[in-house]
């Protein structure tokens, strides 16, 4: 997370949205992997999944602008 903020939030690269959902995926997954008895409203689940669609297609792209 800390070489992703700095290489590409940071560096403007990548909005800073960006860094804050990448931020909030990890935090989401260590809940579910270390939270006791932890369950995850429906409706929050797909924000997520939005988000990290966005996400996708933002680094998705970087990563197609670097190829040209």
């Amino acid at each position: 997370m800390g070489w992703f903020n700095k290489e590409f939030v940071k560096s403007g690269r990548v909005p800073k949205e960006m860094g804050r959902i990448f931020l909030n995926a990890f935090e989401t997954r260590q809940e579910g992997d270390y939270e006791d008895m932890i369950s995850f409203d429906k409706e929050l689940l797909k924000d997520k999944l939005k988000q990290m669609e966005v996400f996708v297609d933002s680094v998705e792209k970087l990563i197609l602008s670097d190829k040209s």
